[in-house]
């Protein structure tokens, strides 16, 4: 395997090169696969992981987040240990909000749909989690369902920094993406 050096390697994500990507994935995965299989509970992959990790990763890159005041690998390791809290935290408020959601008529079959359909969500990438959970009163700290209006995108915009424009438009492509993993999960499809 080719060494290179942290300047290379933060180069090279910036501009998408296979082979460091390549030299990336071949150096760091193991030791994020073994950080990945020390958390209990967790449901993402380590592939999952390293991929959304490196994503981040090089979007922080160009976005000037990352100085260099630490190793590349520091860096990568810390992003993708983040991932896993988050999901794992993601997951606990996931069954408080599941636990406590009120059916008028309960229906079994309904919340089981609810449930799957809360899973796939938290899948999409944080930034459409963020703005499905604000748009829909998913978003308070105890995990409960705000049973009021929609936020609306004059609060959202200012909660996540963008444009009103840029906030609606971010949903409806969340949305889009929320409801295209819907209607294709196997599991969703059988009960229809």
């Amino acid at each position: 395997m080719a060494k290179h050096t942290e300047s290379e390697i933060v180069e090279g994500l910036i501009n998408e090169d296979a082979d460091i990507i390549k030299f990336v994935y071949q150096k760091y995965f193991s030791s994020i696969e073994a950080m990945v299989s020390r958390f209990q509970g967790l449901k993402m992959q380590a592939e999952d992981v390293f991929q959304e990790g490196i994503t981040r990763a090089i979007i922080n890159i160009r976005n000037g987040k990352f100085k260099g005041g630490s190793l590349f690998s520091t860096y990568l390791f810390s992003i993708s240990r983040n991932i896993c809290l988050k999901e794992i935290n993601r997951d606990k408020k996931d069954t408080t909000l599941i636990k406590d959601y009120a059916y008028e008529d309960y229906d079994e079959d309904k919340f089981e749909l609810y449930k799957r359909m809360i899973i796939i969500k938290n899948k999409l990438d944080q930034q459409c989690v963020d703005i499905i959970d604000l748009r829909m009163g998913l978003n308070r700290p105890d995990g409960e369902v705000e049973r009021k209006t929609n936020m609306k995108f004059e609060e959202i915009s200012r909660k996540l920094n963008l444009s009103v424009d840029n906030a609606r438009q971010r949903f409806k492509r969340c949305l889009e993406k929320l409801k295209r993993l819907v209607l294709a999960d196997p599991l969703i499809k059988e009960s229809m």
